[in-house]
């Protein structure tokens, strides 16, 4: 009886050994939890800020594409016009602010609500298409000789920014 008692004690032993060796504790267990939680917590709100900073980088793009446009579009009805016999300056009026299209004779009136639409090529206008955020003016100011040449801006917004362009066109010729 007395080798049976050594026996299952030396047994209990080492169960209680392998018991204390083996396994997660509840701590352990928790702080694994939480360390992978705060990994995975980090790494989401990284794609997320990620996400935001790319949207943010294209309509800067795009807002800065839509002001050169502008630009190139005022640059041709100076052209047109002295093309066609007339003043260079002819509809670019100071001090009014207009619409500026590509396709629809250039330099329209100002309409404050009216948004740049995408449409089916890829073009922004205000004709049919997919309404964008994008909303985009022109300016004509004098400058220093109001006969030779225009002070020109530019301005296109969108929610939580405006971009605004400012140049100097001339009576080339």
């Amino acid at each position: 009886m007395v080798n049976s008692n050594v026996e299952s004690s030396r047994v209990w032993r080492s169960v209680q050994r392998y018991q204390k060796g083996a396994g997660f504790t509840l701590i352990e267990l928790l702080v694994a939890m939480a360390v992978i939680t705060v990994g995975v917590t980090g790494a989401l709100s990284l794609l997320i800020h990620s996400i935001a900073s790319a949207q943010a980088v294209r309509n800067e793009v795009i807002g800065a594409n839509l002001a050169q446009e502008a630009l190139e579009i005022v640059h041709s009805i100076r052209d047109q016009s002295v093309a066609d016999g007339r003043s260079w300056s002819d509809g670019l009026t100071v001090g009014q602010v207009f619409r500026v299209e590509a396709f629809q004779g250039g330099l329209l009136s100002r309409d404050d609500g009216a948004t740049l639409n995408l449409d089916a090529d890829g073009f922004y206008t205000y004709g049919a298409g997919t309404k964008t955020l994008f909303q985009r003016t022109v300016a004509f100011d004098a400058y220093s000789d109001p006969a030779r040449d225009r002070k020109v801006t530019i301005t296109v917004t969108w929610p939580g920014r405006t971009l605004t362009a400012t140049s100097v066109i001339t009576a080339w010729r």
